[in-house]
């Protein structure tokens, strides 16, 4: 039981899961609070551009514990260099044990989730992310007479959708990847698609 629910097991699962590009397990093995921008179908959606050609030989796992947290560091070779990388991640005990008796271990998901994402729109300007629109709730108070701010609180790293729409017509599609593009993204312009010209 120790072996099958230690931390060095949780662990070496969940780089197995990473390694793999798995990322349904990798979730449900991530201490997670889920709320409107952060569940598992965006987590997937987000990471699913993500491939990984390389091929690991080798690896290790170490777990440092305390009564709070363990710190895993994955020391691990790619195939064909000379030199080992380390993958670092902190996995948090839980108050529920497996069979009362077991240590139960979740993964900070603290790595793939970015905070305060501001998007800016020209004013009027509905925010649609991932194909949904965005409540004016997340409107921050920044707005000016010629800007509108959103702020998404949390927002998984990886690549989402960004368009905007004013009345009947929206703009194209963008993807940004939240992890590369920084906190920051614009999306000032209206490109009228194909269809909504041949409307006009």
């Amino acid at each position: 039981g120790k072996n099958t629910y230690s931390a060095k097991k949780v662990a070496t699962d969940y780089f197995n899961a990473i390694k793999n590009c798995d990322w349904d397990t990798a979730y449900d093995m991530m201490d997670i609070s889920e709320s409107e921008f952060i569940n598992k179908d965006l987590f997937i959606k987000a990471m699913s551009d993500y491939t990984s050609d390389e091929e690991i030989t080798k690896y290790m796992v170490s777990v440092q514990e305390s009564d709070i947290e363990a710190v895993a560091t994955v020391t691990y070779r790619v195939k064909g260099e000379d030199y080992n990388d380390d993958y670092n991640f902190v996995m948090n005990r839980q108050n529920k044990k497996n069979f009362l008796i077991f240590d139960s271990w979740k993964v900070s998901p603290k790595t793939f989730i970015s905070k305060n994402i501001q998007v800016a729109v020209p004013n009027g300007a509905e925010l649609y992310m991932d194909g949904k629109a965005v409540d004016e709730s997340y409107i921050s108070d920044e707005s000016d007479d010629y800007t509108t701010y959103y702020v998404i609180p949390k927002l998984f790293n990886g690549y989402h959708t960004f368009n905007i729409a004013v009345g009947d017509f929206e703009s194209d599609v963008e993807k940004y990847d939240v992890s590369y593009d920084g906190d920051y993204l614009s999306l000032q312009s209206i490109n009228i698609d194909e269809k909504s010209q041949k409307e006009i």
